[in-house]
């Protein structure tokens, strides 16, 4: 099956065609320790770690092939990269500059490399599809399962988290990573890291978690905050449904309305992203905090996930209960824990 991307060359991996003899470096040449835990076909996890492993052989070809971009750019321009792209397109020399741009990345990118590169997309989508064909079992399977689909969606790691959906799906994955516990690869670039931060942070009191959250409480016996969060975002949402109730029709009386419901509605924005932006501290909050997310997707019409993919896509309709899902794996582990 073949899966249009809507990524340019510089956000993909490349050199498909030798994927077959692809040599997986040292640091991934095997599955990890942890993956005896896994009920996924041990085929489908080399094949992942393959394509994983040639995603960071690109990721330092790439850089190595921008810095050339912009070394001749300088040259012929005595602009940096910086420079170019805080350029107005109005400036005097702007189409000269444009035009020395594109030449440059030609000379530099070639025809080869870009089909190279549609061929491994492919690739990628291919073995992250064939792993979701296996029910997760266990953590490590979801885990297994989560880092196949960011390697076929890198636009999830791309950038700083624009808006809330971005900050709640790297938030999710990297919830997954840790209770996977599945050992990463060597990433000096950082190509496997999930920013969650925004343009407008500084309003996350809470950094995300590095290490597991307990399964039942802290170690204080205190509740886990996160239900009090759920529980405020809850009533503001209640708050908002009811601003739109009014018996006064006249036209001062429905301004007055709509005025009111912007204002609960702000209320509960807030609310919202006060909620995400804190790491509960039990797995029972995980799972609380997951499924109150997809709850509230869900009455917005919306999936919890993945809402900008075609509707008719498998990965589409999965978003709509993928955090349920999670959630419900996660109260399995908790309970098996507390009997143990």
């Amino acid at each position: 099956m073949s899966t249009t991307s809507t990524l340019s060359r510089r956000t993909l991996v490349a050199s498909a065609a030798a994927l077959p003899a692809l040599a997986v470096p040292t640091v991934v040449s095997a599955v990890p320790a942890r993956a005896a835990s896994t009920t996924l076909p041990p085929d489908l996890i080399e094949r992942f770690v393959r394509v994983r492993a040639w995603y960071l052989d690109y990721c330092k070809q790439e850089k190595l092939e921008g810095d050339e971009i912009d070394r001749r750019f300088y040259a012929a321009t005595g602009l940096t990269e910086e420079q170019w792209e805080d350029l107005d397109r109005d400036h005097p020399r702007w189409e000269e500059f444009d035009a020395v741009r594109s030449k440059t990345i030609r000379e530099v990118l070639t025809e080869e490399s870009e089909t190279e590169c549609e061929q491994l997309c492919d690739e990628r989508w291919r073995a992250a599809e064939a792993i979701f064909d296996h029910a997760p079992q266990t953590i490590a399977d979801l885990a297994w399962q989560a880092e196949a689909f960011l390697i076929a969606d890198l636009e999830i790691y791309q950038g700083l988290a624009r808006f809330t959906s971005e900050r709640l799906i790297r938030t999710l994955f990297r919830y997954i990573r840790t209770l996977g516990a599945l050992p990463q690869p060597n990433d000096p670039l950082g190509a496997l890291s999930l920013d969650i931060s925004s343009d407008d942070d500084g309003d996350c009191e809470e950094p995300v978690a590095t290490t597991a959250p307990a399964l039942v409480g802290d170690c204080t016996g205190r509740p886990d905050p996160i239900f009090a969060a759920i529980e405020r975002h809850r009533q503001a949402e209640a708050a908002f449904g009811r601003a739109f109730e009014t018996t006064d029709q006249t036209t001062a009386g429905i301004l007055a309305a709509e005025d009111k419901t912007d204002e609960f509605g702000e209320v509960s924005s807030e609310a919202y992203a006060d909620l995400v932006c804190m790491t509960p501290r039990t797995v029972a909050g995980c799972a609380a905090l997951l499924r109150h997310v997809e709850e509230h997707e869900n009455e917005y019409d919306r999936p919890a996930l993945f809402g900008d993919f075609n509707p008719e896509r498998r990965v589409y309709k999965a978003g709509s209960n993928l955090l349920s899902r999670v959630a419900s794996v996660l109260e399995v582990r908790r309970t098996e824990e507390v009997r143990s």
